[in-house]
């Protein structure tokens, strides 16, 4: 490459990063200025999710989103954080699916990733044993991750054109370690030194779905079957087919994840009434729960339509009642907890989960959600008897959830 090409490179890419940065300002402020005269929800108003722009900065290949007071990128979050925005700013989004692509391609087994590259010779040896390193902030397999990817990149290509080939071989990865992963026991490479039996996870049997070590909470599975997220990969499975109609093993992938949902994903009670499992192994055991992190029993509906509408509505009257271990009521609100947060403390992603999945709650959700906050946005957890007391300062994912529900609120009126 000569001299004159490089720096045709470096111009092109410093003008890539200043017309990113523009964006995300120009962004912020048009969003202020409409909801300033139009919205009423303080939750949606200056700092959480005006913006994008205190979340985002210029990435080694896109656009870097943090997701609030933890200064890492969760493939997961961002989606959820940048969702809102998926038609009316189709660039940006553009921007965080290459940095989404650059991170899973690094180490498609990583759930969160640094603004910046450190050596692992750097780090301290517990650090190096949890395979931090590089760009990678944490390593905790989480099946959505890559479930949160697809939806985005299927949504820009579909309705704002984006160009969908470079990222064949992201999706291609994302497919190959989903068929590696049908056979955790006897072929996966993953281990994690936190997880049972030298990292591991508990016993599985091949089922034809595919295994997650964690939950969408970044807690450890119980069983390496997560429901939610297997119901979600199979929707966005469809949606590879459509991107790429000639990828190998996704059609068969997808079947076997729906007929291992089918005959290994439920549980009957003793009133004959039949539900999905939160998570299975295989084996016999069935973790009878339902944790307020997305996705979740509660919220299948939401990621998709792979899924028997008896079943969830018999789920969805079951997970939102005290019959579920999460599911605290008190004089503050009602909602879903997780095993990540302490006892009694309720998710507001779950009350916002809840009115996406049911609009005939969706008003009462999103005016439950508005009394509780403090400080003008939704907080990771609060407990149930006194809102004030919560969980994270700066927690973004519900807020971005919260805007969804009112742009749904606002189409329905």
């Amino acid at each position: 490459m000569n001299k004159r090409s490089r720096t045709t490179i470096r111009a092109a890419s410093i003008l890539a990063t200043i017309f990113v940065t523009i964006n995300v300002y120009i962004f912020t402020f048009a969003t202020y200025e409409s909801q300033k005269t139009s919205d009423t929800h303080s939750i949606i108003t200056v700092p959480n999710l005006l913006a994008l722009q205190p979340y985002a900065t210029i990435g080694a290949n896109g656009l870097f989103v943090r997701t609030g007071d933890i200064p890492d990128m969760w493939i997961r979050d961002s989606v959820a954080q940048v969702w809102p925005y998926r038609d009316s700013h189709p660039s940006i989004i553009a921007n965080v699916l290459r940095q989404q692509s650059f991170f899973i391609q690094h180490d498609v087994y990583a759930n969160s990733y640094k603004d910046h590259h450190r050596e692992l010779n750097s780090l301290p040896i517990a650090e190096q044993r949890l395979g931090r390193g590089g760009w990678v902030a944490t390593r905790n397999y989480e099946l959505d991750s890559g479930c949160y990817f697809l939806r985005l990149l299927h949504h820009a290509w579909k309705y704002n054109e984006l160009d969908a080939e470079p990222f064949r071989r992201t999706v291609q990865l994302l497919v190959d370690t989903w068929v590696l992963e049908q056979h955790h026991e006897d072929r996966s490479p993953y281990r994690y030194p936190e997880l049972p039996r030298n990292g591991l996870g508990t016993p599985v049997a091949f089922t034809g779905m595919t295994w997650s070590g964690f939950r969408p909470s970044d807690d450890a599975c119980k069983y390496g079957y997560h429901i939610p997220s297997n119901l979600f990969a199979a929707s966005v499975l469809k949606h590879v087919l459509e991107l790429f109609p000639n990828m190998a093993n996704v059609a068969r992938l997808r079947e076997d994840i729906l007929r291992g949902v089918q005959d290994f994903g439920t549980w009957i009670d003793d009133n004959s009434v039949e539900r999905y499992c939160y998570e299975v192994d295989g084996l016999g055991g069935c973790n009878k729960m339902d944790d307020a992190n997305l996705p979740s029993l509660l919220s299948i509906p939401y990621f998709g339509n792979e899924f028997d509408e008896t079943l969830w509505e018999n789920t969805y009257d079951w997970v939102w009642s005290e019959r579920n271990p999460y599911f605290f009521k008190g004089t503050d609100a009602e909602g879903i907890g997780s095993p990540h947060t302490p006892h009694n403390y309720i998710w507001p992603l779950s009350m916002i989960a809840r009115g996406l999945v049911d609009t005939n709650v969706q008003d009462e959700m999103m005016n439950a959600v508005e009394r509780t906050n403090v400080g003008g946005k939704a907080h990771e957890s609060f407990h149930k008897d006194d809102f004030t007391k919560y969980t994270r300062e700066d927690f973004s994912w519900p807020n971005a959830l919260m805007r969804s529900s009112l742009r749904l609120s606002e189409k329905k009126k």
